[in-house]
């Protein structure tokens, strides 16, 4: 079993104590300079920049998205805190620093990557900005918040789900508009489809999609029709239902799924084959 610190603090008493002070430290004494360089500054007005920027760039590459590597990114911000808690409030300094590093790393840096952090990103990379012509898709933070939840339920860890999530947004972007769309639907005949409403879920490859759902049966319980049919049909990409498709391709990841609004209705039949 892991060391629980946030129940070190409030055993020793300094939990309300620590939130009021990380609030106060963050709030009133850091700031940004003309170069967005991360500035502490003393009650006697002495400032001192410190190596932490505040940039889509920084955000990414160094940070990853992670609050927790502002820990290790400038040497200099823990020791001016450490000061100012000393000499300006009077905390007591333990033995082995013990306490003082637990501010630091679960109420200081948390509340120092929100707001300067937090508010890059609904600009972020995730959100690739692209000079081709073709539709671009852009996520709110709680879009990205809840995608961010879809890998961790699969089990992923936050950098390579912030990655992936870079990868296949820029990989729906890339996509050109119309779509070509496969689905397989089951039907006692061609005449009973209703072609006006197809359906929502569609692959990209046709290939995997026959392999996977029609040669290995994984379709039979889900069949409503004597007959199995493969439809192609062509898409605009602003009929995609991007949060769906998103989340699809997280949780499925291997059927290169897209998904449609309105359960199909406007999309261009192209084929339908008998399989």
């Amino acid at each position: 079993m892991g060391i629980d610190y946030i129940d070190i603090v409030k055993k020793s008493g300094f939990e309300r104590l620590f939130e009021k002070l990380s609030d106060l430290l963050v709030n009133k004494y850091t700031s940004l300079d003309g170069d967005d360089f991360l500035n502490f500054c003393f009650r006697d007005g002495s400032c001192h920049r410190t190596s932490i920027h505040v940039s889509q760039n920084y955000l990414q590459n160094i940070l990853r998205f992670d609050s927790k590597r502002l820990i290790t990114a400038s040497h200099k911000l823990p020791a001016l805190v450490f000061d100012s808690l000393r000499k300006e409030y009077n905390v007591p300094n333990d033995n082995n620093g013990e306490l003082l590093t637990i501010f630091m790393v679960y109420y200081f840096f948390p509340k120092l990557y929100k707001k300067y952090y937090e508010t890059l990103m609904g600009d972020s990379t995730i959100n690739e900005s692209m000079e081709s012509d073709v539709s671009k898709y852009k996520l709110s933070k709680n879009d990205i918040s809840k995608l961010m939840e879809d890998y961790e339920y699969m089990g992923y860890d936050h950098d390579y789900a912030v990655e992936a999530l870079i990868d296949l947004v820029s990989y729906l972007n890339n996509l050109k508009s119309p779509l070509i769309l496969y689905r397989i639907i089951c039907s006692d005949s061609e005449e009973e489809i209703n072609l006006s409403k197809v359906g929502s879920h569609y692959s990209l490859n046709k290939h995997n999609l026959k392999n996977n759902h029609y040669r290995k049966g994984s379709i039979a319980g889900d069949c409503r029709g004597e007959k199995v049919f493969l439809l192609t049909v062509s898409a605009e990409k602003l009929m995609v239902d991007v949060m769906e498709t998103l989340s699809n391709n997280i949780l499925y990841p291997h059927e290169e799924e897209i998904t449609l609004k309105n359960k199909g209705v406007g999309v261009k039949i192209i084929n339908v084959e008998e399989l």
